[in-house]
């Protein structure tokens, strides 16, 4: 995740939590386990109402959260959510949009996609990679572990993945990224050496980055509604905050999600292909 996803989801929990007269305490765990224990322990001692988060890419182990929950205070994890689903969660059905944008490169004629993938300890790129997965079985094209590139979300892994396909004795035709860094950071990589996108290798990330529309080619990528989960998460809160811990009772709120089709996944000789 970026500074520019959670700009947006703390803008929509604001916009809805200050309309209901409520103020924001925000903190950041740069993804390390032992921060996020450490917030939500400040976080308690501060008496909030309620607590929103998404967990750190460090996080497998979530009993810091039990004191929280047990003192009555609402918790609702929004994205990275845990994988045992211990509270409310709000997110996008991550395995869904991985699989439509799978079928999208495979309705132009791909057969050869590269995953680029992130911590499969983490449920988004767990979903995200599952459904990549799915979309091969379901179009009867063999899973090949060795086009699957774990851990490459960030910019530098995504021109380490390009440098590595490079390599390969057969170049692929498609590539979809779990996220849209590492998908800028192998299409940087794939056009310096004269590899043409989508020409020659159709790329589709995961976030729809304010920069899509402005590298080139445009990226297709997924939208994740940014905005929309925060005011979502807010609203949860407030629906739980406003009733008795045991008489509350979990949910899991599941947003659409839209693939914005652009430039850098549509092949050049198979437009009428083109699924908008």
């Amino acid at each position: 995740m970026t500074a520019i996803f959670f700009a947006s989801v703390i803008g929509g929990i604001e916009s809805v939590a200050h309309a209901a007269g409520y103020s924001v305490l925000v903190s950041q765990s740069n993804e390390r386990w032992e921060e996020e224990k450490n917030i939500v322990k400040t976080m308690l001692a501060k008496k909030i109402d309620g607590l929103a988060i998404s967990l750190a890419s460090e996080t497998t182990d979530y009993k810091h959260f039990d004191a929280v929950i047990s003192r009555g205070v609402p918790v609702v994890f929004f994205d990275r959510v845990p994988l045992d689903k211990r509270s409310s969660c709000v997110r996008i059905d991550n395995r869904t949009a991985a699989y439509n944008a799978v079928m999208h490169l495979i309705k132009q004629g791909c057969t050869r996609i590269v995953h680029l993938s992130g911590p499969q300890a983490i449920s988004v790129y767990k979903d995200r990679q599952d459904g990549y997965v799915q979309a091969l079985i379901d179009s009867d094209i063999r899973v090949d572990s060795s086009l699957i590139f774990e851990n490459s979300i960030t910019l530098a892994t995504g021109e380490k993945a390009g440098e590595k396909i490079l390599e390969m004795p057969v170049l692929p035709d498609a590539i979809f990224s779990a996220g849209d860094y590492s998908a800028m950071g192998v299409m940087h990589v794939l056009k310096k050496n004269g590899v043409k996108v989508p020409e020659d290798i159709a790329i589709v990330g995961f976030a729809n980055e304010p920069f899509d529309s402005f590298v080139e080619p445009p990226l297709s990528s997924v939208d994740q509604v940014n905005k929309k989960m925060g005011e979502t998460v807010a609203e949860v809160l407030l629906e739980e905050m406003s009733v008795e811990p045991e008489n509350r009772k979990w949910v899991d709120k599941v947003l659409d999600s839209s693939l914005i089709i652009r430039e850098s996944s549509i092949k050049k000789d198979n437009l009428s292909k083109k699924d908008i």
